[in-house]
């Protein structure tokens, strides 16, 4: 189940505790406007408009997923029918940072920014995540948006550095 402070009834959570659904996972749903100027492109990231597999196969080999389920990924970006971006960071021809973008009715979502464990906090999560929200911009969006772990500690201070601030927080309960 997926709960918000806002849930109705406004016991749900309360109940869906009693009946041992345990949180799962505490998101942060966090938004910047893009109307106040920020970075400019670097020109260092590769912007793609269609999912490639190469792309697929970075983001499953960063992320830990299993490789098996590429087409599914794959088929699910192909839906996407609004505006998209798929940003990648490419050092000594190996991919170590991706992320994606979509645009629609002004806004800026950006969804699966990762940054290859070896190469992290060098600045690439910034580099990728400033050259979507630049993009976001060209397809005119005034918002961008975002959700990440409430306890990734080293993404939520990347978005804050970022001028990215909480809107409000969901989680999920599940059986354990």
């Amino acid at each position: 189940f997926k709960v918000t402070g806002l849930a109705d009834p406004p016991q749900i959570d309360d109940l869906l505790e009693s009946l041992g659904y345990a949180v799962h996972s505490v998101i942060s749903f966090q938004v910047k406007d893009l109307g106040a100027g920020g970075g400019d492109p670097s020109g260092e990231i590769r912007l793609e408009n269609d999912p490639r597999v190469e792309w697929m196969d970075d983001f499953i080999r960063m992320n830990g997923f299993d490789p098996a389920r590429r087409e599914t990924y794959l088929a699910i970006l192909s839906q996407v029918l609004t505006p998209k971006c798929l940003a990648s960071k490419v050092i000594e021809g190996k991919t170590v940072a991706v992320g994606l973008a979509v645009a629609e009715r002004g806004y800026a979502g950006l969804f699966d920014i990762v940054v290859d464990p070896a190469h992290r906090h060098q600045g690439l999560g910034y580099n990728v995540v400033n050259e979507l929200l630049c993009w976001g911009r060209r397809q005119g969006a005034h918002t961008a948006y975002l959700q990440v772990l409430a306890d990734n500690a080293p993404a939520l201070g990347l978005y804050r550095k970022m001028g990215f601030t909480e809107a409000y927080r969901y989680w999920y309960r599940m059986k354990p």
